[in-house]
């Protein structure tokens, strides 16, 4: 693994005619060959661009892929995360 970056993932929930919002952190780990995230693997071949914006106090990196577009809140700034990836993209 070249990097990782931890993210928060939020699931939401019926219980009891009430609505739980159950959050998780998880992490986006950069390889030599793919991204992982806990519910999706991307080959870096797949990866377009990886960019971050900050929204209403929330923050969000976005992986840009060939399948679509795919967000991650997360709390901090992912600038090591992403220059490790542009780094190994331009090599």
């Amino acid at each position: 693994m070249i990097c990782s970056h931890r993210y928060i993932k939020v699931n939401r929930k019926v219980m009891d005619n009430t609505q739980i919002f159950i959050r998780q952190e998880e992490q986006i780990k950069l390889y030599p060959d793919k991204v992982i995230t806990a519910s999706h693997h991307f080959m870096i071949r797949d990866i377009l661009d990886i960019s971050f914006r900050e929204m209403s106090g929330k923050s969000f990196l976005y992986l840009h892929t060939t399948s679509g577009l795919f967000s991650y809140l997360t709390e901090d700034h992912p600038h090591l995360f992403m220059k490790a990836y542009r780094l190994l993209k331009s090599n």
